[in-house]
């Protein structure tokens, strides 16, 4: 699962590796692909705490790792193939997209978006200053 922004240049750029890996897997059937725009899923980019862009999440038998190795088409191959992701930690039970902890943190994520978009409504919409929205 890759966690991107369309705003950001890495992301951009990280796209199309990204989309020959996705149809690599598709052909080759050896592993689902996924992408989630973090604007779209601030709950979920919680539930994962994402704090860098493009960041990529091995997910298999509720087991999850956080793919840090380089950012090219054959090393994803060979992570899928060469079941490297043996190899990396998982992430701790507790810290786990699924567990009750990140719940909570997700529905964090989700209502300051809400309060962001309340905000841009307030200044962009109704012109009132940025302080205001503080009160």
């Amino acid at each position: 699962v890759e966690f991107y922004a369309p705003w950001c240049p890495a992301c951009k750029s990280f796209q199309e590796v990204w989309q020959e890996f996705a149809d690599w897997a598709s052909i080759s059937n050896t592993v689902n692909v996924a992408q989630v725009n973090i604007l779209n899923a601030p709950e979920l980019n919680g539930r994962f705490l994402v704090f860098s862009l493009p960041s990529i999440f091995h997910v298999r038998d509720g087991v999850y790792r956080y793919y840090d190795m380089s950012r090219n088409l054959e090393e994803l191959q060979d992570f899928v193939v060469g079941q490297h992701h043996d190899k990396f930690q998982p992430i701790p039970a507790y810290m786990a997209p699924d567990s009750f902890m990140m719940a909570v943190v997700g529905h964090f994520f989700a209502l300051a978006a809400k309060v962001r978009n309340f905000q841009n409504l307030l200044t962009n919409t109704y012109g009132l200053p940025y302080w205001f929205a503080y009160i």
